[in-house]
């Protein structure tokens, strides 16, 4: 018996070393599971961070697109409203030929009359308009035809928004 102490203590020894190698064994197993189920994730979430800085991109492009669509919307309405106040400002005797917009800053009429005052009375109206600001008369020339009529050239400043508040508080 003497000497199956030694191989008993052996085969223990070696049944210990046999359960923690095979626990080291499995447990390497799962980790290296844990491992590839975490690089999928993180493969997944890398792919919703791209998904999401393209939505920002996206998102940042439309906002910058509506920004510019404002801005022409508001270039056309100031243009509509100068377009109605022109209109409101032409005596019976005049008409209009030609209206041209030079960027935001200046407007050039030309237009034709039957009279001198008529063309008079339109210049003063569209000094009055509050659009505009250095209403000048360039020049005035007689057509001549079967009657009378007068040909015109108005140049003007556009106002800009902030001198129109302004001029409405007053």
């Amino acid at each position: 018996m003497v000497r199956s102490k030694p191989v008993l203590i052996l085969i223990s020894v070696l049944v210990l070393l046999f359960s923690a190698y095979s626990f080291l064994l499995v447990h390497t197993w799962l980790m290296e599971n844990r491992l590839t189920e975490i690089e999928k994730q993180v493969t997944f979430y890398r792919q919703q961070v791209e998904a999401v800085k393209e939505a920002e991109n996206k998102l940042n492009s439309l906002r910058q697109q509506k920004a510019e669509l404002e801005k022409l919307a508001k270039g056309r309405q100031k243009r509509s409203e100068l377009l109605i106040t022109l209109t409101d400002a032409v005596p019976p005797e005049v008409w209009l030929t030609g209206l041209e917009v030079n960027g935001e800053q200046q407007v050039k009429i030309t237009g034709r009359s039957l009279d001198l005052a008529a063309a008079g009375r339109f210049f003063f109206a569209l000094k009055d308009q509050p659009f505009l600001e250095n209403v000048r008369l360039e020049s005035v020339q007689d057509v001549t035809g079967e009657e009378t009529v007068l040909e015109f050239s108005i140049t003007a400043d556009l106002r800009q928004t902030n001198a129109l508040a302004g001029k409405a508080k007053q």
